[in-house]
């Protein structure tokens, strides 16, 4: 499947005949050692193209990679994997006026493999007798966690990781609709872990978008088979309004992120919660100022919010696809919910608002 990228912008200013310009859709590919830009033509305007690496001395305009009149699609090749480029693709009109600059960012990359199966626990220090943290060269127990797996490498310098990421742990941020970026990238719409190879939803503080943080669900799966018998709260049967679609339930929002082709992946899912575990770093804590705490994930991949302050509604965590098995003719059925906030795992009523963190699998 082709990795597809669309940024939407606004041209300011206007053509000859005075025709006002609306919104230009571009679109960038990112591919293997190339970066492919599509946009939408308008009639009149002419267009360039600039690309430097990221940390170049050089402006984009300055730089080695500089085409002049292009037309889309426009493929630049000969770039270097896992190295992220700015971009910037400028409009001009018939009389050589800017109309439209628009600047972001890409990081060419091979096919992808997952590196692993699992990851590490993000511990990287050891303890010695007396139970205080010491570094494991200087431990008096051996054979702990610290010393093995890739965390272990992590801290003797071996490990090589296809993104970043705290100690053995290895994310790359995705865009809205499936670029890889450069870890520089200060917006982005999804997270791979490149350990398991699984796709996580990154929440937006955008309110408008669709996986803005703070937005709350209730637990709803019809399906028996996986639904632990009991399917849940349908997210219209609620009076209070917990978020901003048709209906607040985990099923109708997994349809949303399907139909949006979000991040340029499908499949979109409830993570069990095992693949829940598996990005949670034991090693440290992140200091989470949307939180107002901290908390057990890598803020720098993951958005974590403070959720209360915008509905007025306690929520312990985020729904996993877990069910807690229950009898048919239960009133108050649960699953389970886990905390980002802990690390903890803990069960909760399927009638009760919590937050939502999607998962799938990558697929190039």
């Amino acid at each position: 499947m082709a990795i597809l990228a669309s940024f939407f912008v606004t041209l300011s200013g206007c053509f000859a005949s005075d025709e006002e310009v609306d919104d230009l859709e571009a679109q960038l590919r990112t591919m293997d050692s190339s970066v492919l830009v599509d946009w939408s033509h308008i009639e009149g305007a002419t267009y360039s193209l600039y690309l430097t690496e990221i940390g170049s001395d050089q402006s984009p305009e300055a730089g080695e990679y500089t085409y002049y009149g292009v037309t889309p699609p426009y493929d630049v090749e000969g770039l270097e994997n896992f190295v992220g480029y700015e971009v910037v693709l400028s409009a001009y009109g018939p009389l050589g006026e800017t109309l439209y600059e628009e600047r972001l960012m890409a990081q060419p990359e091979p096919p992808f493999e997952p590196l692993g199966k699992s990851n590490d626990t993000g511990v990287v220090r050891c303890i010695s007798s007396d139970g205080s943290w010491v570094d494991c060269d200087d431990a008096d127990i051996s054979g702990q966690d610290a010393e093995h797996g890739r965390d272990s490498e992590s801290r003797s310098g071996d490990l090589e990781k296809r993104g970043a990421g705290n100690a053995g742990f290895d994310f790359t941020k995705i865009s809205r609709h499936g670029a890889t970026l450069p870890d520089e990238a200060m917006e982005w719409s999804c997270v791979r872990d490149n350990v398991t190879g699984l796709v996580w939803e990154a929440k937006s503080f955008d309110i408008e978008k669709l996986n803005a943080y703070g937005h709350l669900y209730t637990w709803y799966e019809s399906d028996y088979s996986v639904n632990g018998g009991h399917p849940g709260t349908k997210g219209e049967d609620r009076d209070t309004k917990i978020c901003p679609f048709e209906r607040c339930d985990t099923a109708y929002y997994i349809s949303l992120m399907e139909s949006e082709d979000f991040c340029g992946q499908s499949g979109w899912r409830l993570p069990e919660r095992r693949e829940y575990l598996s990005v949670i770093d034991y090693g440290r804590d992140y200091e989470s100022s949307e939180a107002g705490q901290t908390v057990k994930i890598d803020v720098e991949y993951f958005y974590v919010s403070d959720l209360p302050r915008r509905y007025g509604v306690f929520t312990t965590g985020y729904w996993t696809a877990n069910s807690v098995r229950v009898d048919h003719e239960l009133t108050n059925p649960e699953a389970w919910v886990f905390s980002e906030r802990t690390g903890y795992i803990m069960p909760d009523f399927k009638s009760v608002p919590q937050e939502i963190r999607l998962v799938t699998e990558w697929e190039d």
